[in-house]
């Protein structure tokens, strides 16, 4: 048989490349103003649910979508909403349900146009009926806020069992991070919390800690709350052993004009009274020694879980306030000159 010299290799096929959908592009805004994205899931019974996107001083409603706007039809249905707002604000998104028997979807609010957990804002994952009709987020959109508070995450070996919620004196939620939010294997984490300025005057805020594991940070890991940036040094308090959960309480002093007399009169008066009332120059923090009635959050998860819920239903919405019957006592502090020495 006739020999031949080996023919070369084929050469690889050329491949045409999938077509991707470019990112949309946006023309830059002006100044102060910011661009919010919310991307609203609905659950099985859409007509019972509305929501709302107004500052928060409710000045101007931005969206304002009614109980009853969505039908049947929108079950399960993703709907996105493109804004663009004032970046120097607060803004409050409110989340209702007609019957008071929970939101089993999500609604959550990007800062731009690109849906990520870098760009979120703001994650309402759902309630029970626990919380009743409605749940209220408070959020900046800028990019630097009027006062805030910088919570420090070290984790033990289960970060996805760590969740917890800031909420003011109003029931607002100023952060919220749920179970799971933590993928496992996470070491560490650095919240930025946004809050009321000292120009709003004295503002109580409750922390709540849940873990799922009802073992806390154990194994050396815990949590740091500190007002402003860490390098400030103004830490409030440090915790992480707390078992199934912790809740505290603290005031952050605002600079407000105070309007009452003092306690003894003046040894040298002026002849004439003043008509301004006088600043404080120094907004200071202080935690109140005080007990804090909390529901047992193991407890709560098994009757989110009978009523047919999930565990993946937000704390945010289980309403703490609502937990009757199931409490327990937690000393905050045993010393309120213990602490001020703590922060000088």
């Amino acid at each position: 048989l006739p020999t031949y010299s080996p023919l070369p290799p084929p050469s690889p096929r050329p491949t045409t490349p999938k077509p991707t959908a470019p990112l949309p592009t946006y023309s830059p805004l002006p100044d102060g103003r910011k661009r919010l994205l919310v991307v609203v899931t609905l659950d099985r019974y859409p007509e019972d649910t509305g929501w709302s996107l107004a500052t928060l001083d409710g000045s101007d409603v931005i969206y304002e979508n009614p109980i009853g706007t969505y039908e049947g039809y929108d079950k399960f249905k993703s709907y996105e909403y493109n804004f663009e707002v004032d970046g120097n604000l607060l803004y409050q998104l409110k989340v209702k349900d007609q019957f008071a028997d929970g939101f089993g979807g999500t609604i959550d609010v990007y800062d731009g146009a690109i849906i990520s957990s870098i760009t979120r804002i703001v994650h309402e994952p759902g309630f029970s009926k626990v919380s009743g009709k409605e749940v209220s987020h408070v959020f900046f959109a800028g990019e630097v806020p009027a006062n805030m508070l910088t919570l420090v995450l070290d984790f033990d070996d289960w970060a996805e069992e760590v969740a917890f919620e800031l909420k003011d004196s109003r029931g607002n939620i100023l952060a919220l991070e749920y179970f799971g939010s933590f993928p496992s294997g996470t070491e560490s984490a650095t919240v930025e919390i946004p809050i009321y300025g000292f120009e709003t005057g004295d503002q109580i805020y409750n922390l709540t800690f849940w873990d799922s594991g009802s073992d806390g940070f154990c194994c050396g890991g815990g949590y740091t709350l500190f007002l402003g940036s860490p390098e400030e040094n103004n830490m409030l308090k440090r915790g992480g052993d707390y078992g199934a959960g912790e809740k505290f309480q603290f005031i952050i002093e605002g600079s407000a004009p105070s309007m009452s007399p003092s306690s003894s009169p003046s040894a040298r008066p002026s002849t004439q009274p003043t008509n301004v009332p006088t600043v404080s120059q120094q907004p200071s923090t202080t935690m109140k020694p005080t007990f804090a009635q909390i529901g047992d959050p193991t407890e709560v998860i098994a009757q989110l879980n009978e009523d047919g819920g999930s565990i993946n239903q937000a704390p945010s919405s289980a309403g703490v306030q609502n937990w009757r019957g199931r409490v327990h006592l937690v000393y905050v502090f045993g010393s309120a000159t213990a602490l001020l020495l703590l922060l000088v």
